[in-house]
């Protein structure tokens, strides 16, 4: 139906992350509904939100979507609240992973930076591996398809721990495991910092910093394992050129600074 006002209910709160890190928090309805300029919604961004009382949702509430003058977005409103459990959809912690998110006021958009985040770490894994040279079509995706069905895969650093029998199964052969396994570890001992710092795609770190820490592992003749220093708040003090915050927020996780000192390791090796 169509009119000023229109009436649904809420049947689940979803979650989900785009390339980079960017959390959406939306509440799915039924039935759906379809807009004054006809465009049909099956959920509704949190950001429609701006009733601070209707921040705290349940599953079954009624809500009442309605028609702004000269607005393309209508006005939600919680209309009759039910008795379930009420839950804060402005979150703290990742829903995914329990990580605190990193809200960037700057672009008004919240982040989980954990890398080893489920919710994240298909898209982040096949990131990291093409920056490193390795590509990801034909069987390779394949590969990385069946080792997420299988639940093979729950951090960036498990891509270089795995065994053939990690990966054969009814439709990858021990043939295209044995070629998997040494594609893979084919960049160990090869790879330079801006190929790693660019497969982390970390939130807000510019091309040109990156450049920039290329620059500096250059000119000190450091290897990938140095970047283990950069998690030492004094050795970021001595180079004031270079814009630290997008590192320093991406490190502030203890998790991250733990995948960095792995693959480091690995790919020094």
């Amino acid at each position: 139906m169509t009119c000023n006002e229109i009436i649904t209910k809420v049947s689940e709160m979803s979650y989900a992350f785009s390339p980079d890190s960017i959390l959406t928090s939306s509440i799915d309805i039924h039935p759906y509904v379809t807009l004054h300029n006809g465009v049909t919604l099956r959920s509704i961004p949190v950001s429609w939100l701006n009733n601070q009382s209707d921040f705290n949702i349940a599953v079954g509430d009624t809500i009442s979507l309605t028609a702004i003058p000269n607005s393309e977005l209508p006005l939600l409103k919680v209309k009759a609240p039910s008795p379930n459990t009420r839950v804060d959809i402005r979150l703290t912690h990742c829903p995914i992973c329990g990580e605190p998110l990193h809200h960037d006021s700057t672009h008004n958009v919240t982040r989980c930076l954990n890398c080893s985040c489920a919710g994240q770490l298909y898209t982040k894994l096949i990131t990291f591996l093409a920056a490193l040279g390795l590509s990801m079509q034909g069987t390779n995706y394949k590969i990385i398809q069946s080792l997420f069905a299988n639940a093979s895969i729950s951090s960036l650093a498990d891509i270089f721990m795995l065994h053939n029998e990690n990966i054969v199964n009814d439709s990858v052969s021990l043939v295209d495991a044995n070629a998997f396994i040494q594609y893979v570890h084919s960049v160990r001992g090869h790879t330079n910092v801006k190929q790693f710092l660019c497969g982390l795609n970390i939130p807000n770190m510019q091309y040109t910093t990156i450049d920039q820490i290329q620059n500096l592992f250059n000119n000190n003749g450091w290897s990938i394992l140095d970047i283990c220093a950069l998690l030492n708040e004094n050795t970021l003090s001595m180079y004031p050129d270079i814009d630290w915050s997008a590192w320093r927020d991406f490190i502030s996780l203890p998790s991250n600074q733990r995948l960095i000192y792995i693959l480091a390791t690995v790919l020094y090796i």
